[in-house]
């Protein structure tokens, strides 16, 4: 059995982007906003940047499954750039630590020269934290439900380790499948 993963343009146009050669897909609902652009609110999950692409979504060629987002990172910007991502990064890093200054909600100014991660930050960078909370998980498997899914639908959680199920909690996890109302594997 061959898979391979579809992004939410390839789902939604499949005439214009084709159709790989596999027995079956898994939609990435994440990775979905502009991660270059400092204003973006969330990279990663953005429901209102996804509603195009399901907004009359047709029935995909392929039988597909869905991968929900699990992940955090720190997206950093430097001279109004993005430079680089870092990993797995919690907010508690940068959270009345005296080399970052708060800007907004999830947003940090670098105020001194550090290591991040093994990153050194330059004075003036920027730091715009993104992550999932169950809430937004609750939002994006309501909007999905409707969707032409196969009668048995696989949920993958990307990425799964025990810091994601720490923070997210086997509960949240079991509810999120059980959205669908049908048999999760």
């Amino acid at each position: 059995l061959l898979s391979a993963t579809i992004r939410l343009h390839q789902a939604r146009y499949p005439e214009r982007t084709g159709v790989p050669p596999v027995d079956r897909g898994i939609l990435m609902f994440y990775n979905m906003g502009q991660l270059q652009q400092w204003e973006e609110p969330n990279s990663i999950l953005n429901l209102e940047a996804a509603e195009p692409y399901l907004e009359g979504y047709p029935t995909y060629p392929l039988p597909l499954g869905l991968a929900l987002p699990l992940f955090r990172w720190g997206v950093l910007f430097r001279d109004g750039e993005m430079i680089k991502l870092i990993n797995n990064l919690p907010e508690e890093r940068l959270a009345d630590h005296p080399k970052y200054k708060p800007l907004a909600p999830n947003r940090y100014e670098v105020v001194e020269g550090t290591f991040l991660e093994g990153h050194f930050l330059y004075p003036g960078d920027r730091i715009r934290l993104e992550g999932v909370t169950p809430e937004q998980l609750f939002a994006a498997t309501e909007r999905l439900r409707g969707l032409p899914w196969p009668d048995t639908l696989e949920v993958v959680f990307y990425h799964l380790d025990s810091g994601v199920v720490e923070r997210y909690g086997a509960e949240v996890l079991g509810e999120l499948g059980k959205r669908f109302g049908k048999g999760v594997k």
